[in-house]
């Protein structure tokens, strides 16, 4: 009968958020910004993951991060992971190029990424484009690599709640027009309904905070994602990147 030492798989949670938006942000600054943290985390490491969940009550949204952040504190590495995808149900974000999971995958250095949900004015610049990209963080003239345009869970829906459903962006920084990968499916602008709650999933939908029922808050999650000997997944601690607020009552977010 043989014996050996326990192995202990242990990833470094995703590090510096270079911007953390909050409920009340501009549309100059509804973007996150963070950094993989790849350099230390043992072996089994297969890279970073980004989850979302849709809210259109920030006090729901608040009391759930709440509770994640209390278990990401706690020395059960994996807990607040957990709670997030299985107990909560956030998804992962997924692009017009197919949902990479985790969206970042492992590299020898720690990489910087990039993301912006919706697009304000984009037929005029590409600084406020909707995208996905990352570069090696420690070189601040390394060139971008684009992913691809993020999108909801499944791949069909922008995050451009307030436009047309056949109203897609169409700008230089986009290859072709926005359609599922291998599929010919157009990508659809839609404001998420109530019976995507339970149909799809990546939505709370309860009583708007606000007034006039037309903000939606997305809130975000970086985790560092491996797999042991046995193929079981494990996490590492969760980094909260924030949430934006997009205004279903405005093209432009």
């Amino acid at each position: 009968m043989g014996c050996g030492l326990e192995v202990v798989n242990y990833l470094s949670p995703p590090s510096n958020s270079y911007n953390t938006p909050t409920q009340t942000t501009g549309y100059d600054r509804c973007y996150f910004d963070f950094e993989t943290n790849e350099e230390q985390s043992s072996a089994g490491y297969t890279g970073t993951a980004v989850y979302y969940k849709i809210y259109n009550n920030y006090s729901t949204m608040a009391s759930r991060n709440s509770s994640i952040d209390s278990l990401a504190s706690s020395t059960n590495e994996t807990a607040a992971a957990k709670q997030m995808i299985e107990t909560y149900g956030y998804k992962e974000l997924g692009t017009n190029n197919g949902t990479k999971s985790p969206l970042i995958g492992a590299t020898s250095t720690n990489q910087r990424v990039y993301i912006r949900l919706t697009n304000y004015y984009e037929n005029t610049g590409k600084d406020f484009i909707a995208e996905i990209k990352y570069r090696n963080s420690s070189s601040s003239t390394s060139e971008w690599n684009y992913i691809g345009v993020p999108l909801r869970t499944g791949n069909r829906q922008t995050f451009d709640f307030a436009r047309k459903e056949d109203q897609i962006a169409d700008n230089s920084s986009v290859s072709s027009a926005l359609t599922i990968a291998g599929a010919g499916t157009v990508v659809k602008n839609a404001v998420p309904t109530e019976d995507e709650a339970t149909s799809v999933g990546d939505v709370v939908y309860g009583t708007f905070s606000d007034a006039d029922k037309n903000v939606w808050y997305v809130d975000m999650y970086a985790v560092a994602v491996g797999q042991d000997e046995y193929l079981t997944t494990f996490y590492s601690k969760v980094l909260h990147l924030g949430c934006v607020p997009i205004d279903a009552s405005d093209d432009n977010n």
